[in-house]
């Protein structure tokens, strides 16, 4: 008896075997929910640090400037203090506190800038390393002769 091509590409498997294999499964419930949840943690931590950031960088903003010129006049005089040698461990840990909040108020007016500066420089060095690999790999093949 012959056979007709459909019959002899048609995939041959036991059907029963194939609802066995189903049913056998293990449940849902019994996968790791840890790997999926460190999965999406990942990308919700990055997406929270933006938004902490984000948010920072609104509250910084918010700083009046005769209080960024007192931080300034501060920092100055405990500067002062600190070259002379006589500044106290509270007034080191004030100086500090003040390092880091006018950071914070610069990061606030230029931060936003600065990073897409920075993504643009990652886009231009990748695009570079791309052209030098580019290169590389059509130097292989190296200049044809001219049939003439």
């Amino acid at each position: 008896m012959k056979t007709s091509l459909a019959e002899k590409t048609a995939p041959d498997f036991d059907r029963q075997a194939e609802i066995a294999t189903v049913n056998d499964a293990p449940p849902a419930s019994a996968f790791s929910a840890t790997s999926t949840l460190n999965f999406v943690g990942q990308r919700d931590q990055s997406r929270n640090a933006m938004a902490a950031r984000t948010a920072g960088r609104l509250n910084a903003a918010q700083v009046p400037e005769d209080e960024v010129r007192a931080l300034l006049t501060e920092r100055a005089k405990l500067l002062d203090k600190k070259l002379g040698g006589s500044i106290t461990k509270r007034e080191a840990n004030r100086l500090e506190y003040i390092r880091w909040s006018l950071e914070r108020i610069e990061d606030a007016r230029y931060g936003q800038s600065l990073d897409r500066l920075e993504e643009l420089i990652i886009m231009q060095e990748r695009m570079a390393s791309e052209i030098h690999h580019l290169t590389k790999e059509l130097s292989r093949f190296g200049p044809r002769k001219r049939e003439a």
